[in-house]
């Protein structure tokens, strides 16, 4: 089965690119809109549909660890895809794009497509693991309609541009939340906070994560919050100082580039080490694992093992990730197999 990564020599694409090599059943390529040097490079750029889908067809499996293409071109791309029987699957952290998605999903039947090709978005590792995780805690504690979402990292970690790129918007752009049934917002960060991670209480920022996205429309919950927490703590107390930051194009351009120095250049090497925290008042769902972006690829080449196998697709269309695996699949395999030398722990409190 041939598999095209686009954005394969990239930060997530290179970890996503390694894990599904793994599989002697797949073919891996990297695409990408340039020639580069790391890897073998397919030249392919969505944006430019009509020559793309030249290079597209020729691939089973398709992935897009770049950026996304712009509105126009996504809604031809999943047309192109159910109808040529290909399995896309979109791992962006955008909020906007995941909007687009969650928009398609309800409105599929009005593009008329009768293949059987798979659209897949929502994987990676926000709002891939995290949607797994909010998942996992709803089903494992299904009375409880009031969720805190928390996701705490090193700043000084390795990260990819498109990761930088949203933790610029993610401090710069409004906040957003829901409760009591009623979606609120306020300034980017809308609170700081202290809140119980897995070796105690450490500060935390009420930001706008994309996974709110997946439980208001329509609503699943009563009440969502999402909150982030840097390591070191100190960082956190300073959130506030991003409300009086002007959001414009120029600002967020410099601070992705500020962070992306930093996380892509200086600490591009080391693991991230990622903890997720889903909280409902009572209980507690802690998932800890030692290397954030190989673990999101894990998950993905699990699934892509699950398509070749025929597993959990019934039908063309789109489908949200968190709707075909489970976080406890993956740490089921993540057990069992000694090729993965992450710790990838879940526990219950």
């Amino acid at each position: 089965m041939n598999v095209l990564i686009i954005g394969g020599n990239g930060f997530f694409g290179s970890k996503l690119r390694e894990e599904i090599s793994k599989d002697h059943h797949f073919v891996v390529e990297s695409g990408g809109r340039n020639k580069m040097s790391v890897a073998k490079t397919v030249i392919v750029d969505l944006n430019d549909f009509e020559n793309a889908i030249i290079t597209l067809v020729k691939f089973d499996v398709i992935i897009n660890t770049a950026e996304p293409p712009i509105k126009k071109i996504i809604e031809r791309l999943v047309h192109w895809v159910v109808n040529n029987n290909k399995l896309f699957i979109e791992t962006t952290a955008s909020i906007e794009h995941t909007l687009q998605f969650l928009d398609l999903e309800r409105t599929y039947d009005n593009l008329k497509a009768d293949g059987k090709g798979k659209i897949i978005f929502g994987a990676g590792v926000f709002p891939g693991l995290s949607n797994l995780m909010v998942s996992h805690h709803i089903t494992f504690y299904p009375d409880q309609k009031n969720i805190i979402l928390g996701l705490r990292y090193s700043i000084f970690s390795g990260a990819g541009k498109g990761m930088c790129k949203l933790m610029s918007k993610t401090l710069t752009e409004p906040s957003k939340w829901l409760i009591n049934s009623k979606l609120e917002k306020g300034p980017p960060v809308a609170q700081q906070k202290k809140m119980v991670w897995k070796d105690g209480p450490h500060p935390s920022m009420q930001v706008y994560l994309a996974d709110l996205e997946y439980y208001i429309q329509p609503p699943l919950l009563s009440s969502f919050e999402t909150y982030l927490s840097l390591k070191p703590d100190w960082l956190n107390y300073t959130g506030s100082i991003f409300n009086l930051i002007p959001s414009n194009e120029l600002i967020k351009d410099l601070m992705t580039k500020w962070f992306f120095l930093l996380r892509g250049k200086l600490f591009g090497k080391r693991r991230t080490d990622l903890e997720i925290l889903v909280h409902d008042g009572t209980h507690r769902s802690i998932l800890h694992v030692s290397d954030a972006f190989a673990s999101g690829g894990i998950s993905i080449a699990m699934l892509v093992s699950k398509y070749r196998l025929g597993g959990v697709f019934q039908g063309g269309g789109i489908y949200r990730f968190n709707s075909l695996i489970t976080i406890e699949e993956i740490h089921g395999l993540l057990h069992k197999n000694e090729l993965w030398n992450i710790k990838f722990q879940l526990t219950h409190e």
